[in-house]
């Protein structure tokens, strides 16, 4: 199957390219980083300096699957399968990823808590929010 990059319009810290057919987000991409996110693509991997996440997933989940990434070092795009994600008390999720072909269990334990830092949520000066972060707390590894 062949990947298709497209730049997307949106706010400037938004993500502003999709590579389909994975729903995969990339943001601050300039073109530099475009021709090596195009490159990745065609081999079946994900950029990981510019990855914003998936559209599938929830914010926590992309915050995950970046995590795990940058723990594992593992780019494949179909390394890794959800298996779930519950938020186990206010403000720490568990996310769990399997390897593909029924291989290891990654679970991750992410702190989602609001920051002092107000941010704009759109390009207009109307919509001001907190900064959420997305810290990972636990990284373990189930062989099977």
């Amino acid at each position: 199957m062949q990947s298709q990059e497209a730049l997307i319009d949106g706010h400037r810290f938004a993500a502003n390219l999709i590579s389909l057919p994975h729903g995969l987000l990339y943001g601050r991409v300039d073109p530099e980083s475009a021709r090596s996110i195009l490159e990745a693509a065609q081999a079946g991997h994900v950029h990981l300096p510019n990855l914003r996440g998936r559209t599938c997933y929830s914010q926590v989940v992309q915050a995950a699957e970046y995590h795990l990434r940058a723990r594992s070092g593992e780019t494949a795009v179909d390394r890794y399968r959800l298996m779930d994600a519950a938020e186990t008390t206010p403000g720490t999720w568990r996310v769990r990823f399997q390897a593909s072909s029924a291989g290891a269990v990654h679970r991750l334990r992410l702190r989602v808590e609001e920051t002092g830092v107000r941010i704009y949520q759109g390009c207009g000066l109307d919509k001001v929010a907190a900064r959420i972060d997305y810290s990972l707390e636990g990284y373990e590894v189930e062989k099977l």
